[in-house]
């Protein structure tokens, strides 16, 4: 086998910004009410923001069990949505930002999805206001389910509207197969599909994200349904319907379909739909589409019984990941990142061992939008081997792992590939529990972290790990659309909009900031970038990162 090169890490690269949302905002009022607070890194600060590992968690009680079977970060990474599924299924949303040492708790929950039977799948657009979740409800048993796609709004109810849903689109069909949900980054394009086995269907509807109404719609010859996959621009549509996969425009018309022995559930898009990549006995192949036809571009193959169970593109389709399970064993797993042009071994990761007798699983694979990190979850074996691990394109060494108590279900990578999260069974896969937790990881590897949730009324705490002794500037202000470069490198704050600077000293090469957030509805939903200046013997360097706070 290729061995994978060992190069030195990349430095980090700073977090996407949130998109401008028009001019929605009005300066009549502050970011912060009253005097600036700000102090030496705190001793009572739960936990180190700065240190590589989990940074919170939250478990299902025994009187209320439940299992999160998906989660998914909105935007670039400061929320959590959770979809908790089984006994007591529900919506939960989550500051990514927390950190405790204990359980930490929702910012919101909808429990308003009693009855739903299986997976609550999810989809998120870049803001709070674009959480999308689809759930099936006997009709009146899991023979015929009802399902239904619904939207939430995180703004509205954090200024005193329910957290519930603003629209509901209900199929019309009344179906005995499992529904999906996606949608492009900015949450403007959204999809859902249902099975019926009766029918052998696919039926797959474009739902407006505005109003939940339909757009378009188109059935499928089917014997499953088993990925769903929307290009990030939401151009291209990618459907794993049994044996047969499909590549679709935006108003549903199939532009390619290619059948196997098998059935699929690897699938990826490029972020234009331009690269297609997906699985099949034995190997991967990744397509370019040429003027609406895609042609074989590359073929990864694997060895003996390997199958691939998952695959990830990056942006621009130049680097794939593939996880591998070994059907004949039931336990051997490997991830492999390459390039897509030369074909090169990028990163191996592998466990292949159980003695335990437990079956391992790739349950996940997520990539970066650059293709610089990659995302692996796997069911374990009940060891110490972890079930998360974080690679980085090139390096050999994982830059995070995790070893859970249980086997995660769901797993999702923030943008900047800095922040994993996962949904997680207490106990392992083949073993019976009816309780879970959603946990959080961080890489630790930012210089400049937010220490809580911003909320109305509250605070907006943020800590900086600085190079030297010294003083650090904190700026406060709007996202600017892109960034400025400035004399000491790229500014986020919109300097020609109303900010602030608060200058703090340094102790142990922290500094910490506390900010008063005004109780003032019109500062939900508003673009905010933080940035740091280091203030040192050395002269003045500004930080690695920007942070993109959202006030809720």
């Amino acid at each position: 086998m290729d061995q994978a090169p060992q190069v030195p890490p990349t430095p980090l690269r700073s977090p996407e910004s949130r998109p401008r949302r028009g001019f929605r905002w009005a300066w009549g009022v502050a970011l912060c009410a009253g005097a600036p607070m700000a102090s030496a890194a705190q001793d009572a600060q739960a936990g180190d923001p700065f240190t590589a590992g989990l940074r919170w968690s939250h478990t299902a009680p025994g009187s209320e069990p439940w299992i999160p079977r998906d989660v998914v970060f909105v935007g670039g990474g400061e929320l959590v949505l959770a979809a908790p599924a089984v006994a007591t299924p529900m919506l939960q949303l989550y500051a990514s930002a927390e950190l405790a040492t204990g359980s930490t708790e929702p910012l919101f929950e909808d429990r308003g999805f009693a009855g739903a039977l299986g997976r609550i799948d999810l989809a998120a657009g870049d803001d709070a206001d674009e959480l999308f979740a689809l759930a099936q409800f006997g009709a009146p048993t899991a023979s015929t389910r009802r399902t239904v796609v619904t939207r939430h709004d995180a703004e509205a109810a954090a200024v005193g509207a329910p957290f519930a849903p603003v629209w509901s689109h209900a199929f019309a069909d009344l179906v005995n197969g499992p529904g999906l949900v996606a949608g492009s980054r900015d949450g403007a394009y959204l999809v859902g599909a249902i099975f019926d086995s009766a029918v052998r269907e696919v039926c797959v509807e474009r739902i407006d994200p505005a109003l939940g109404g339909t757009l378009a719609g188109v059935r499928l010859a089917a014997t499953s349904l088993r990925a769903l996959v929307v290009s990030n621009d939401g151009t291209r549509v990618a459907i794993a319907a049994g044996a047969s996969t499909h590549v679709l425009d935006a108003d549903l018309n199939v532009l390619f379909t290619q059948s196997a022995a098998t059935a699929t559930e690897a699938l990826a898009l490029s972020a234009d739909g331009a690269w297609f990549a997906l699985g099949r006995a034995g190997a991967v192949d990744v397509l370019e589409d040429v003027g609406g036809v895609y042609v074989l571009r590359a073929s990864f193959q694997a060895p003996g019984a390997d199958l691939p169970t998952a695959v990830a593109l990056a942006d621009d389709g130049a680097t794939v990941a593939v996880a591998w399970w070994n059907s004949a064993t039931g336990f051997g797993v490997r991830c492999e990142v390459r390039d897509r042009a030369s074909g090169t071994l990028l990163n191996s990761y592998a466990q292949s061992q159980s003695p335990s007798g437990l079956q391992n699983y790739p349950i996940g694979l997520c990539m970066t939008p650059d293709g610089e990190r990659i995302a692996l979850g796997l069911w374990g074996v009940g060891d110490t081997a972890p079930e998360v691990v974080l690679l980085e394109r090139g390096r050999v060494a994982p830059l995070l792992t995790a070893d859970l108590a249980g086997s995660p279900y769901a797993l999702a990578l923030s943008r900047d590939g800095s922040r994993v999260v996962c949904g997680a069974k207490s106990a392992h896969a083949n073993v019976f529990a009816t309780t879970g937790e959603v946990a959080l990881f961080d890489t630790g590897e930012r210089d400049l972290q937010l220490t809580g949730a911003p909320r109305i009324g509250s605070t907006l705490e943020v800590e900086f790990l600085a190079a030297e002794e010294g003083a650090v500037a904190f700026a406060f202000g709007l996202t600017r659309a892109t960034p400025f470069s400035g004399r000491f490198g790229p500014l986020w704050v919109d300097f020609s909009a109303p900010h602030f600077v608060v200058t703090v000293p340094t102790a142990g090469l922290r500094a910490h900031s506390t900010q008063a957030i005004a109780a003032d509805p019109a500062l939900v939903g508003l673009p905010f970038a933080i940035q740091a200046l280091e203030l040192g013997p050395s002269g003045a360097r500004l930080g690695d990162t920007a942070v993109f706070p959202v006030v809720l």
